[in-house]
């Protein structure tokens, strides 16, 4: 039982939490301003580059581009207090399991913001449908009327097109994750350019391996690689990508836990 009190204690994490929300309340604050002004203008300026109609499957589209921006952005700047020396030595002395700490960041820009952003998208798309009103327009769109949970229609999309692009998504989340407790400064922008090196890295050993194994197959100066379809949605490289980001995303997260609890040695 001592060792499970080491590892997680809820009143411990409710005052992890609490601390992290006094001591970064400034900038939560500024942060949801600029969301919401974010979320604002890009509805804006979606609506205004309409044409005809503005369909369901346009909300859900613009939908899961918005959350997706956000929602990297918000991961990829997860432990705000490990950007400065100083901040860094009072939140790595937090009497805290490291477990704790990763659950706080979890739970505040992930849970609590994907539960938030439900009704904030319907509530500013409303917002900038009234303001897009108050203009005219060159041409006339036609905008439904869209409820709280229209925003994930999906019922079109491949279930393995689908599957694709959550794991996809998890991997570029974890990898922010990891780049966040990393990399000091700059967290969001090293992190995707360490992606983009690896995605390169990775493109480049595919390359490799197709003039090594099938070089009839490709061209001997194209930067290409050999693939065939495994069926209507996917190849054998695609296959070899999503192995990629599976064991990607399975090795980032424990490695994001362990390099925090080295910074606490």
């Amino acid at each position: 039982m001592k060792e499970t009190n080491n590892f997680f204690d809820i009143k411990r994490c409710y005052n992890v939490l609490r601390f992290d929300l006094i001591m970064n309340s400034k900038k939560l604050l500024y942060g949801s301003i600029a969301i919401v002004l974010y979320m604002f203008f890009i509805d804006l300026y979606t609506l205004s580059f309409g044409v005809q109609e503005f369909r369901i499957g346009d909300y859900a589209g613009l939908n899961m581009f918005m959350f997706s921006t956000l929602l990297f952005l918000l991961v990829g700047t997860s432990f705000p207090m490990l950007r400065n020396k100083r901040s860094s030595v009072v939140f790595l002395m937090i009497p805290a399991s490291v477990f704790e700490k990763i659950l706080v960041q979890f739970l505040l820009r992930i849970v609590a913001f994907s539960v938030l952003y439900i009704p904030l998208f319907w509530l500013v798309f409303k917002g900038a449908v009234l303001f897009y009103g108050l203009f005219e327009w060159p041409h006339e769109l036609r905008i439904y009327s869209f409820g709280l949970f229209d925003m994930f229609f999906i019922s079109r999309v491949p279930w393995l097109i689908l599957l694709i692009f959550c794991i996809a998504f998890f991997a570029f989340a974890a990898f922010l994750f990891a780049g966040s407790v990393y990399f000091k400064k700059y967290a969001v922008f090293k992190s995707v350019i360490a992606l983009i090196g690896f995605v390169g890295s990775v493109s480049l050993f595919s390359i490799i391996l197709s003039y090594l194994f099938v070089p009839s197959l490709v061209h001997l100066y194209g930067f290409n690689v050999y693939s065939r379809s495994i069926n209507q949605h996917f190849s054998n490289f695609g296959l070899y990508v999503f192995i990629i980001l599976v064991l990607s995303s399975l090795f980032l997260l424990p490695y994001a836990y362990y390099c925090l609890k080295e910074k606490e040695v």
